[in-house]
């Protein structure tokens, strides 16, 4: 999975265990209102599941929130992006001119097949 489709999901499940716990609804209440068990519940907030768009509307409708509640907001989103380009950024400066110039051409040639 990309970085940013990582930040978006590690959001989510912060989010959901946040606001779940904000109404004092423990996993297995929540797992109850949503017909789903415990332990996917469990998986989704630690990491191991990622919740499907369908899960996330019913988890929202359960907690009695926006679903935008649930996701970060668009500003916490393109922030992480910039910490990703910056993180990249270094390791291209990390390398001899001819190497960074190269791997220049095959990010951009890969970024143009997803064009």
């Amino acid at each position: 999975m990309s970085d940013r489709g990582e930040f978006l999901y590690q959001s989510i499940r912060k989010n959901i265990k946040e606001l779940r716990k904000a109404k004092g609804l423990g996993q297995e209440n929540l797992a109850e209102l949503i017909s789903l068990s415990r332990s996917s519940i469990s998986n989704i907030e630690i990491g191991k599941h990622q919740p499907s768009i369908f899960t996330i509307y019913e988890i929202a409708i359960a907690l009695g929130c926006k679903i935008t509640d649930l996701l970060p907001s668009m500003d916490t989103y393109q922030s992480s992006l910039g910490t990703i380009d910056e993180k990249y950024q270094s390791i291209l400066d990390s390398l001899p001119q001819d190497e960074s110039k190269k791997s220049l051409l095959i990010i951009n040639k890969i970024l143009q097949k997803d064009d």
